[in-house]
């Protein structure tokens, strides 16, 4: 009895010795963490948001309207609030301006030194940081800003759900789009993205969008591209020539299960093989959306000429019959602002 009492006492203690040395590595280990801390937060205590501030009554005087002072503002606050965040290592994704604002934001050098403090918290990002998304949305962002941006994403390579840029009119008086296309090309080509969303830019031409179709191509985390309203090209005939070729280009990613390519100038090609082999090849697409392709004015593509809703028929059997043989699961959109219309596999 007591040889059994006194090899149970041993045994308890062997095990209570070894929960001791686990909780000593737990403790540890948080001595570490907690030490990391605290050098994070010297290295950040003496830093401030040093962009001055910017009343309402001066957002007037720099000639915006009420409503777009209040956004701007919004904008402003939204700067420094996601440096803070980005500083401190905890910030889950970046977002300036909104879709539904129905004006774009102008930029003035006053604003400068906002977009100075927040590309400055970026740099602080790091290699497989995660964002739900990266968004710039009717805000005007010159040439010099996306530079900054580049600069302080360089080096990184980073998870984001969604890439989203918006009528942000990326290179005001130069109008080709050169430093938008780049930032998105080089979003897609040092991350992991499923989403792209890229639209309002009017004057860009198809021999810019090179780079970024390119990305698109490589891109095989990619399950959503929307392009719409970014091709320019004045003349009917040569703007939806352009169309066709940005599109079948985009289907050559064959992982892509959404595609948007709306107010685009597209119609229907007199020589349809292309895109029909291109539409063949993605077996995995289960939307696409080609409505508002209405007409090639230039200056607004897809907004007047002749309504494409007429063409769904010619849609239908030129193409679509086709391909829905091969990919029944497809539903495509065609129309106009009036009345869309869906072409789909009978089922």
């Amino acid at each position: 009895m007591a040889a059994e009492l006194a090899q149970e006492i041993a045994s308890q203690s062997t095990n209570l010795q070894d929960r001791v040395i686990e909780l000593e590595g737990q403790v540890s280990l948080l001595k570490f963490r907690l030490d990391a801390l605290e050098s994070g937060k010297k290295s950040h205590e003496d830093w401030v948001y040093s962009a001055p501030s910017i009343s309402e009554e001066e957002l007037q005087e720099m000639g915006y309207d009420e409503d777009a002072v209040d956004e701007m503002a919004s904008v402003l606050a939204e700067m420094k609030n996601l440096t803070n965040k980005l500083r401190w290592g905890c910030c889950d994704k970046i977002s300036l301006g909104d879709n539904i604002f129905s004006q774009m934001l102008k930029y003035h050098e006053r604003f400068l030194p906002h977009w100075r403090e927040l590309c400055d918290g970026i740099y602080y990002l790091k290699d497989d940081d995660e964002l739900k998304c990266f968004d710039i949305m009717n805000v005007e962002v010159p040439n010099h800003i996306v530079s900054m941006i580049l600069k302080a994403m360089r080096g990184k390579r980073l998870k984001i759900e969604c890439i989203r840029f918006e009528y942000c009119n990326f290179s005001p008086g130069i109008g080709d789009g050169e430093y938008g296309i780049e930032l998105a090309s080089w979003l897609l080509n040092h991350s992991t993205v499923s989403s792209l969303v890229y639209a309002g830019d009017i004057n860009y031409h198809e021999f810019n969008f090179r780079p970024l179709i390119s990305a698109i191509v490589k891109h095989k985390s990619l399950r959503s591209v929307e392009i719409n309203f970014c091709n320019g090209i004045v003349g009917e005939e040569k703007a939806s020539k352009a169309g066709c070729e940005m599109l079948c280009s985009i289907l050559e990613n064959t992982e892509l299960e959404y595609v948007s390519f709306q107010c685009n100038c597209l119609k229907v090609p007199n020589d349809a093989s292309r895109m029909i082999e291109a539409l063949k090849g993605c077996s995995k697409l289960v939307y696409l959306d080609i409505s508002n392709n209405t007409g090639a004015t230039g200056s607004l593509p897809g907004w007047g000429g002749k309504r494409n809703e007429v063409n769904a028929d010619k849609w239908r059997l030129h193409i679509f019959s086709e391909v829905l043989k091969v990919n029944p699961n497809l539903t495509v959109t065609v129309g106009d602002f009036n009345a869309n219309y869906q072409i789909a596999s009978k089922k």
